[in-house]
């Protein structure tokens, strides 16, 4: 069977918009959207398909936008946000229909180094950084969330 392609189309314009980001909005508008492409082979099983992606087909160099990151990140500043209006922690897990100890894990993901955020939005974080490492306890100084998580610092 040929390989097959998948492309997702992720606006990082938008994203970083929404989670309030260094650029000003006018940069914003000129910026592309980040475009990956995978490729993947289509498995026949039965009536259904199973769509295969093989770890050697992935390029180094390419970006890897982590879904979880990415979703936890924007979390982290919607709930920041609300947090800051006067909402308590207990209210927030309520109402997003999560454990009270989960919003106070990925809370301050809303406080990592700028550059580390986009690094992530980006799918340039470093290919061993795991989701379990954002929810650890991090350092609030930025030198040292780079080092604990694996970035280099500018």
């Amino acid at each position: 069977m040929t390989p097959e392609f998948v492309e997702i189309a992720i606006n990082s314009a938008v994203l970083r918009k929404t989670l309030a980001l260094s650029k000003p909005i006018e940069q914003l508008e000129d910026e592309p959207s980040l475009l990956i492409k995978v490729p993947v082979r289509i498995k026949k099983s039965g009536r259904s398909g199973k769509m295969l992606i093989s770890p050697t087909d992935l390029s180094e160099t390419q970006p890897c936008v982590h879904a979880g990151m990415v979703k936890m990140i924007g979390r982290a500043h919607k709930w920041n946000k609300e947090f800051c209006a006067g909402k308590s922690m207990s209210e927030i897990a309520i109402d997003e229909k999560v454990h009270r100890s989960y919003v106070g894990q990925v809370l301050p993901l809303a406080f990592l180094a700028p550059d580390i955020t986009e690094a992530i939005l980006d799918g340039r974080q470093p290919r061993d950084l795991k989701v379990e490492q954002l929810l650890k306890p991090l350092p609030i100084e930025w030198i040292a969330q780079r080092q604990v998580l694996g970035f280099s610092n500018p």
